[in-house]
């Protein structure tokens, strides 16, 4: 029950004005009727006070406090307290499974629903689509005081038709969406398999988990996640696991999240971990992005860019790792096909492609520094890109000193020999450092890619018989 603050009785104020009206003085009521004639002041008073009582009574209750409404408790359902609730209440859910057999909508109201967590802070409550319709909608224009906490969104289903989203539909509105659990929804004919969104949503401790898009005849992109936004967008400590895009009528970009629009997705300690975008960016497809100590782990794509494919605008990525991803194209850890692009503090490791098995750059506006690229197939860097100096890039990843970041083998290797050190010219490449002199011995080479020094001031010196 809520409670209104500030609630009177009209009659209570009457009663403590009268109680003051018989408190004035016997002299006061014995006055000459000449001193009292046209001065009426007592008496205005006293009406002033009953109309100011009035109006105190009668919009003095718009003050109205936040309430905890309980499911199921007090109401049977979540569709129910919603309904019910004010601004500023929290629709407290108790652990348990709920289908509901509609989307929830906010219908634009400033609540929050919250549901338990077991001791290890995970969520309790479970939100169950049985795989026929979309669980949760923000689609009224709701601002970051709407939130959505301790949820797990689980077997949501939608179509083109209604928007994607299996999981959850946002458009237009920018929610908060905490500790929620996108698992096991998809889209068909669409996008957003666990969340497809319109707006500018703030996301923190989100998991997304094995959700899909199926193109069926359509294009599909955003196998855990879809983002369009004109402005930031911030997920926070997020990841994105075993979530796919299929490659159906040309679609297939952005196992895991992708993201257009004008605006920028700012992504801080989240892990892109084995997901799969049929045909670009295993991980994240995105436009624009600042990516600030991520994870890219175990993605994969049949054509580029298996965990991380950017296009379009400025990008940032800082102190993030990339190992172990797979393109059967190019781009293993990175495709970055236009645009600006910096990136500093990475490793790249272990990453395979056709070419560029660490990092493909096909436009000439990025720059790389302070970066360590080992142990990539083919070769870790293929395209043109300005070295902002620190860089280390190696044929295979030694940790010697144990502290988790690979020192590339030790130290740099200024002098390397084909094929007495090296097996080929491209490996020889691949591990020399900067103003290297690779020697190459007389012989026949058949490398089977083309050569490419990889934006590095080498010498590749071959030999020559007695006449030069």
């Amino acid at each position: 029950m809520k409670n209104a603050a500030g609630t009177c009785s009209f009659w209570c104020h009457l009663k403590a004005i009268a109680s003051s009206e018989a408190s004035v003085s016997t002299a006061a009521l014995t006055r000459s009727s000449d001193e009292s004639v046209g001065q009426p002041r007592h008496h205005l008073h006293t009406v002033l006070s009953l109309v100011a009582a009035l109006l105190l009574c009668t919009f003095g209750t718009d003050r109205v406090e936040a309430a905890d409404l309980q499911v199921p408790g007090q109401y049977a359902t979540i569709a129910n307290a919603i309904d019910a609730a004010s601004n500023g209440d929290t629709i407290v859910v108790a652990a348990g499974t709920y289908r509901e057999g509609i989307p929830l909508d906010t219908l634009g109201k400033a609540v929050t629903i919250r549901g338990a967590v077991d001791g290890d802070g995970v969520p309790t409550t479970i939100l169950d689509g049985q795989d026929t319709h979309r669980l949760l909608q923000c689609v009224n224009g709701e601002d970051a005081d709407t939130v959505f906490e301790n949820l797990k969104i689980f077997d949501g289903y939608a179509e083109s038709g209604t928007g994607g989203g299996g999981g959850m539909l946002i458009l237009d509105s920018n929610p908060t969406l905490r500790n929620c659990i996108f698992e096991g929804n998809r889209t068909t004919r669409g996008n957003g398999g666990g969340l497809y969104c319109r707006g500018t949503p703030t996301l923190e401790d989100c998991i997304f988990l094995i959700n899909r898009v199926d193109g069926q005849g359509q294009d599909t992109r955003g196998g855990g996640m879809w983002l369009s936004t004109e402005a930031l967008v911030r997920l926070t400590n997020c990841r994105f696991q075993d979530n796919f895009a299929d490659e159906d009528f040309g679609g297939g970009y952005g196992g895991g999240l992708f993201q257009t629009g004008s605006g920028r997705v700012e992504l801080t300690d989240c892990q892109f971990v084995e997901n799969t975008g049929e045909n670009q960016g295993g991980g994240m497809y995105a436009y624009r992005a600042t990516i600030i100590d991520c994870t890219f782990l175990n993605n994969q794509s049949n054509s580029s860019g298996s965990g991380l494919y950017l296009i379009g605008g400025d990008s940032t990525i800082t102190d993030s790792l990339f190992d172990n991803n797979t393109a059967f194209g190019n781009g293993g850890g990175l495709y970055m096909q236009s645009g600006i692009l910096t990136i500093s503090e990475c490793v790249f490791s272990n990453n395979t492609a056709d070419q560029g098995g660490g990092v493909y750059f096909d436009s000439t506006n990025s720059t790389m520094s302070n970066t360590v690229l080992c142990s990539n197939v083919s070769e870790s860097v293929r395209g043109t890109y300005t070295d902002g100096g620190g860089n280390c890039i190696r044929l295979s990843c030694v940790d010697g000193d144990e502290d988790g970041v690979p020192d590339c083998g030790g130290d740099p290797d200024y002098d390397l020999s084909v094929p007495s050190e090296y097996s080929s010219i491209a490996s020889a490449i691949d591990a020399a450092a900067p103003g290297a002199v690779i020697t190459v011995a007389a012989g026949t080479y058949q490398e089977g890619i083309p050569l490419d020094t990889l934006g590095k001031a080498v010498t590749i010196r071959g030999a020559v018989d007695g006449d030069g």
